[in-house]
């Protein structure tokens, strides 16, 4: 009696992991069905419904010496007299 209530246990066991497998597949491709979906609508009629607003600008943090060349703009730190990204001189 022992050894059937093993195999009774064995198979519930491996029908509900067979069951949680089943799940995750269905939902793994039912999530690529929609990436796929989404990918060939965004790329037929772009990226959102309505008007896109513009990057917000921020300004560089107080003390922090921004590099004036347009191709770099990286952030140096206070008192630095060059650019630690291209080596142009900053203005003080």
């Amino acid at each position: 009696m022992h050894a059937m209530l093993a195999d009774a246990g064995f198979a519930f066991g491996f029908v509900l992991i067979m069951a949680l497998a089943a799940v995750v597949a269905i939902v793994g491709v039912f999530g690529l069905v929609l990436r796929i979906m989404g990918a060939i609508f965004r790329g037929l009629f772009g990226h959102g419904c309505g008007p896109q607003s513009p990057p917000q600008m921020t300004a560089a943090p107080r003390g922090v010496i921004e590099c004036p060349q347009p191709h770099c703009a990286h952030l140096n730190p206070p008192g630095a007299r060059f650019c630690a990204q291209c080596g142009v001189p900053l203005k003080r």
